[in-house]
C-alpha cells in the first residue's frame, strides 16, 4: 500500500512538476520519516543497501529537512 501511495505522489509532482518548468521537486522528508523507513525496511528484511533509508537526493527529488 505505502509502495502505491509512494508512486502516486512521484505522478503527481511530476506533473507540477513539468507544468511549471521547476529544476527540483523538494520533498518534507525528516528524521522521524529516516527512522521509520529504516526500522520499516529491517523487518521486511531487506538488503544492506536498502537499508540505507531514504536517500537526501534522488533524480530532481531534494530532501531539505531530512536530518532534522
Amino acid at each position: 500500500m505505502k509502495r502505491l501511495v509512494e508512486k502516486k505522489d512521484i505522478i503527481f509532482f511530476s506533473e507540477i512538476y513539468n507544468k511549471v518548468g521547476a529544476n527540483k521537486i523538494a520533498t518534507a522528508h525528516n528524521k522521524d520519516d529516516q527512522i521509520e523507513t529504516f526500522l520499516f525496511r529491517l523487518v521486511r528484511g531487506t538488503s544492506l543497501q536498502g537499508l540505507e533509508g531514504i536517500k537526501l537526493k534522488y533524480n530532481n527529488i531534494i530532501r531539505p529537512i531530512s536530518e532534522i
